[in-house]
This record gives C-alpha cells, structure tokens and sequence, in this order.
C-alpha cells in the first residue's frame, strides 16, 4: 500500500512516550504557576503573559484529553490565589483569563477526542481495505505514474510467482508479454481513466505465458499519480470457453448429421429456433427460412397434426410430461411419412424450450404391414389346418361309431366307445382353435362345458344323473388344452360309467386358481371307489391315461374316495393365459 505521512498528533505521540509527556506537561505547568507567584507576590505586579498558559494545556488536552482540565484547574487557582493575595486590582480580568483557559481546554479536549475517533476510523477501514486485498484471490497491484509497483497483494504472488519484496520497485511491464506492453500501455494514459482490458498475455516468474483480464483505475494522492490494476487469470475461463466450444461444435455436428429430424420450438407460439440439416433438406427448404417461422403457420402441415402439436407443447409448458406419440406428416411435395415424436423440456438463451426428435418409422410402418399380413395369412392357414384335423378326427370319431355297432358283447362296445370319445375330445379342441380369433387362447369354462355335455350325451342320455360345471375364467393354451381335455374325459367317462349302479346321481367339474397354480375336480357322490383297490396301479386304461397325462404337464394328481370319489389334478399356471 502506498504510505502518507503522519497526522500532527501521531508526530508528536511518536516522539515520546507517557513518562516524557508527563514531564513535558508537569514542567511547563509548574514554570508558569512559578512565573505567576513571582510576579503577583514577589513583584506585586500584574502579568499579561498569560497567554503562555495555552502551552501545557494544549499539550495536556493532546495527549491526555479530559484529564487535562486538571492543567487548567490549577493554573487557574494559582492565578486567582495569588492575585487576591497580592491585593491586585486585575482580580476580574484574571477570572476572564481563567474562562478562557477553560474554554480553550474543553475546545481543544473536543477536537482531540473527535480527531481520534477519526484516525480510528481511518485506521480501521484501512484495515478492512487491506484484510480485502491480502484475501483477494485476483491479484492486486499499484504502480506509481514512472510504472514502479508499490503495492503488491497475495493474489498477485499466487498468480505470477513473485513475492512483494521481489517486485516492489519494479517496473510492471515486467509481468506484462512484449506484444501487449506495445499495445495496452495504461501508464501513459489518463490518471483518471477507469478501463477494462481483456485477454491479456501476462507473464509468470517462470516464463510461462497465459492469459489475463486487467481492470484500472488511475487516482492520485499528495500530488502524486498512481494506477491500480486487478488481474485476473482466466487460464480456467479460457479452457472452459475452448471445452464449451468443442463441446458446441461437437453438438451442432452429432444434431446436423443426425439421421432423425430434430427442431427446437418455442412453447408460446411454436416458433422454430433451430433445426437440423436432415430436417430441413426432407423439407426442401434451406435452415435459414423456416427459423423464425411458426409450425403453425407452415401451409404442408395438416391442421390436425397442428392441434396435436399445440397440444403437447402446452402439456410440456404447463410442466407436464409427454409420451411418444406418432403422427403422418407430409412434406411440401405432398410425400407422406410416418413419424414417431419425442420431447423434451429444454432451457436455451434464458427461456425455456421445447427439444423435438421425430423418428421417421416410415419403413418401419411398411415392414409392420407386410408382417401383419403374412400373420393373417398363417393365421388363416393354421385355422385352416385345425378345420381339417378336426374333421379328419371326426371322420375316425364316426367311423368308430360305425364300427361299435357291430360289437357283439358290452365290453367291446365299451372300447369303441371311448375310443370315440377320445377322439372327440380332441377333435372338440381343434373346432375351438379355428373358431377362436386367437389361436393361442382357449376359453377353459366353455371347452370344459361343451367336452362334458358330450360325454354326457354318449353314457347317459336317458340316466337322471345330473352335471355341475364351476369354471374359473382363464384361457389356456394348446398344449395345456388337450391333455386337461383327455383329464376331464376319462374322468367323467369313469364316474358315468361306474358311480352310480342305480343310474342316478351327481357329477361335478371345478377348474379354479389359486396362488399361479390351477385346481382341476372331477368328484361324484356315487359308490366309490373299492377300499382294496389302489388306483394309481390300477390296469385300468383310463386312470393310465390320468396318469400320463398328468405328468405331462408337470402336475399331481390325488384320489379321495369319502362318500362318492374325487380326483384332484393340480399343475402351476404356466399354460394359463393370464388376461389381466
């Protein structure tokens, strides 16, 4: 910092301290008190000196302030003491004295206090000053008008590597690169100019060169001129503008070439703030005008397709989210293309923005169809197969009927006739495949319904036993169907055929869910099963089928027999279609 001299007060503090001004005061004090008993008592004659008084109570008011009065005080008692003793006739003029001299005091002692408060604040706001500077990270530097640094903060050591006392002295130019000496000579210009100079090379003590930005101010002070400048290194900036610029040119790059069309519109009117060159040439317009234009008012868009846009733009407006949508759009030649939209909430130049990406699926579109189609026509050819192995199946079913006619004894009319059965709960399925729109469900509760009144139809057209179906809705597929189908065939033909001598009974189907597995119950309230009879080895061919079938689509099967018999198939749900 550039130092001044010091106040009057400082000067005189500072050539004593307090035992010298006490001597000072006490000394001069005495002798006027000594001068004034000598003339009053020993001379018997007035003095006019008086005004020698003001000596040690000035002093006294400087350096000692309030207590001063006590200078004062007893001058004064000497001086109205002595004149009464002495019998004078100058006793009033001497009391005005003696005012004056406690005018004077009290002035003086004002003027002291004030002027200290002063210096304490001049002392304290220099310290903040410097406390500022040494903390600054910019460095901070003062020159006086030859160019020679007088002033030298932390920051400046930090940033150029030279310490206050390597520098103080030195010419500035000497942290300032030749080529911008020349150019940004400051110290020939104006002391009061107040400038900003950017994109400096400055020097370190090392030789390395970088980059600065220099604020200075001229000033003066005691008739000398002086020049502070703050320096700070934007190396980091530097860096960062260059990484931004990479970055930028790196973005326009990836949003030029891209292969979708991408454009940047204002929420409030739509308007285009930028556009890629992938857009713009499907367009056929050059970049420079469609921006500023409105989608709005682009004639080749469909009105449509505008209110769809202004939609979703007040959605994204308003804060809200937006999903992929697709539209057809049409380009100024009126070719047609299928589009899949993306947006995105963006800020761009201090207001908020919509990023648009549309995908262009066109081709996409295309494919779609011609798999669509080729589905409709294996959809068409399976169904189809499924007809004709449905009455191929049906055609066996008959001719077995057929052939049971001619049986001789009931045990062999009983084989053609579940055989047939068989084959018509196989062909049963097929009929509900390619009567279904979808070839991979079958709907459980009507399958199970139609396949039961069948079997019915066949064993016990004129019996009173009763059927009672309870079916969950689920669908199933194909490779669960049949062998559940054949399941529920055997047992029903088994209950029909053997529960109930007398003819009369019930029979009961469940199929239910539970916890992704399914419960198949066939159950009756016939006879039951013999106590001795252990039906998983049974020869029977029917419970074989039970059996096997059960394997076959990984489940378990247990038998009760408790007045009637019931038959519990249970699998997991991995055939079920769930339509949730």
């Amino acid at each position: 910092m550039v130092k001044g001299t010091h106040t009057f007060t400082e000067k005189i503090q500072s050539y004593r301290d307090l035992r010298t001004r006490l001597a000072i005061v006490a000394s001069l004090t005495a002798l006027c008190a000594a001068a004034t008993v000598y003339f009053h008592i020993f001379l018997g004659v007035e003095i006019v000196f008086t005004h020698l008084f003001y000596i040690p109570i000035v002093l006294a008011a400087l350096w000692f302030e309030r207590k001063s009065l006590l200078v004062t005080a007893l001058l004064g008692t000497v001086l109205i003491v002595t004149n009464i003793m002495a019998s004078l006739s100058g006793f009033y003029e001497d009391l005005m004295r003696v005012s004056v001299m406690f005018f004077v005091n009290l002035i003086t002692v004002l003027l002291a206090e004030s002027l200290e408060e002063s210096e304490e604040l001049i002392h304290e706001t220099e310290e903040r000053y410097s406390t500022i500077v040494e903390t600054a990270r910019d460095a901070i530097i003062t020159a006086d008008e030859r160019g020679r640094v007088v002033a030298w903060n932390h920051g400046a050591e930090k940033i150029f590597g030279y310490t206050a006392d390597e520098m103080r002295g030195e010419h500035i130019n000497k942290i300032i690169s030749e080529q911008n000496r020349d150019m940004h000579n400051f110290l020939d210009m104006d002391r009061d100019i107040s400038l900003r100079i950017t994109d400096v090379e400055a020097l370190r003590k090392d030789g390395k060169r970088f980059p600065v930005d220099i604020s200075v101010t001229g000033w003066h002070y005691m008739g000398e001129n002086f020049v502070t400048a703050i320096i700070m290194d934007i190396s980091e900036i530097k860096k960062a503008e260059e990484a931004l610029k990479e970055s930028e040119e790196k973005y326009r790059s990836l949003f030029d070439l891209s292969p979708d069309y991408i454009i940047l519109l204002d929420l409030e009117g739509g308007v285009i703030l930028d556009i890629n060159s992938t857009l713009s040439e499907r367009l056929g317009m050059a970049s420079e005008e469609l921006l500023g234009t409105s989608i709005y008012d682009l004639e080749f868009i469909a009105d449509d397709v505008k209110d769809k846009f202004r939609s979703k733009l007040g959605i994204i407006k308003d804060g809200g989210n937006v999903e992929p949508y697709e539209v057809v759009l049409e380009d100024p030649l009126g070719r047609r293309y299928t589009v899949r939209i993306y947006n995105k909430l963006v800020h761009l130049e201090g207001r908020d923005c919509a990023l648009v990406v549309l995908h262009d699926i066109s081709d996409l579109k295309r494919a779609q169809r011609v798999l669509e189609k080729s589905l409709e026509e294996k959809e068409l050819l399976l169904k189809e197969i499924h007809h004709r192995v449905k009455n191929n199946l049906m055609i066996i079913s008959s001719l077995l009927s057929l052939q049971s006619r001619k049986a001789k004894d009931e045990e062999t009319l009983d084989l053609f006739r579940e055989s047939e059965n068989r084959t018509r709960s196989m062909a049963l399925i097929h009929e509900r495949l390619y009567r279904s729109g979808d070839l991979k469900n079958i709907d459980m509760g009507e399958y199970i319904g139609t396949l039961a009144s069948e079997v019915f139809r066949s064993y016990s057209a004129d019996s009173r036993i009763r059927l009672n179906i309870d079916v969950d809705e689920l669908k199933v597929d194909v490779e669960t169907a049949i062998p559940v189908g054949l399941i529920v065939n055997e047992l029903l033909t088994n209950a029909v055929k053997h529960a109930f001598p007398d003819g009369e009974g019930t029979v009961s189907v469940s199929v239910k869910r539970s916890n992704k597995h399914v419960l198949i119950e066939v159950s009756d309230d016939g006879v039951g099963f013999p106590p001795d009879l252990d039906w998983e080895s049974s020869p029977s061919l029917g419970l074989q089928l039970v059996r096997n079938l059960t394997e076959q689509i990984d489940g378990s099967a247990e038998m009760i027999s408790d007045e009637g018999t019931t038959f519990r198939i249970t699998f997991m749900e991995k055939g079920v279609i769930d339509e949730k």
